[in-house]
């Protein structure tokens, strides 16, 4: 029988990471699927996508108890078929889900 792996299907997560920067060429390029930003400030509020695969899922939690986090896709990627590399704007306390559904389209709840 084989043993579940979580990681495999879940995804890797990263806690305690910092938003740089107000431009996607500034922003902190996160390094996992799932993603706690505990420090965002005005000077530093943005992070920008790792590139994933068709299908996969991530999420950016803004625990920042009262700045805005922008969120960029990777390069010339969109989300919700909005312009290419614009951000979305995550407030304060709160989570966003992103799905793949091609290296240019990314959907984007919260």
């Amino acid at each position: 029988m084989r043993q579940f792996n979580s990681k495999y299907i879940l995804g890797d997560s990263e806690t305690g990471q910092a938003a740089a920067g107000t431009t996607a060429a500034t922003a902190t390029t996160l390094t996992a699927d799932h993603n706690w930003i505990a420090t965002v400030t005005a000077a530093a509020a943005g992070v920008i996508l790792k590139e994933r695969p068709q299908h996969s899922f991530m999420s950016v939690t803004n625990a920042d108890s009262a700045d805005a986090l922008s969120v960029y896709p990777w390069s010339g990627a969109n989300f919700n078929g909005q312009t290419a590399d614009d951000p979305v704007v995550l407030p304060a306390k709160t989570t966003a889900w992103f799905f793949v559904f091609s290296n240019t389209k990314i959907s984007c709840m919260f």
